[in-house]
């Protein structure tokens, strides 16, 4: 994260803290080429002019995905984890595969 962090801020990217992602915003081919996030209770519109970094956290808390993708874990009657409810994963699946590069 630490890399990461620095890289961020030696490029000056915008980051905007204290908002959440509601959806991806996607052109015609595909390519995702914004947001919609919330901050301090409104909606934005944010447009991307070199991509998006989605941090997703997991999905802990989704017993259907943990069924799906870990059923191992189902065991757990004490599952570690906040709301990792896979909400953010569902968002970038929501834009389908990549585009080929």
């Amino acid at each position: 994260m630490e890399v990461l962090a620095q890289r961020v801020s030696d490029l000056n990217v915008d980051v905007r803290f204290n908002s959440r992602a509601l959806a991806l915003i996607a052109d015609d081919s595909g390519r995702v080429c914004g947001l919609v996030v919330r901050i301090a209770g409104q909606s934005r519109y944010i447009r991307a002019h070199n991509g998006v970094v989605l941090c997703t956290g997991g999905f802990i808390m989704n017993r259907e995905m943990v069924r799906r993708h870990a059923p191992l874990m189902l065991r757990s009657r004490h599952p570690i984890g906040t709301v990792d409810d896979g909400s953010g994963i569902r968002m970038g699946m929501s834009v389908g595969e990549p585009p080929s590069t």
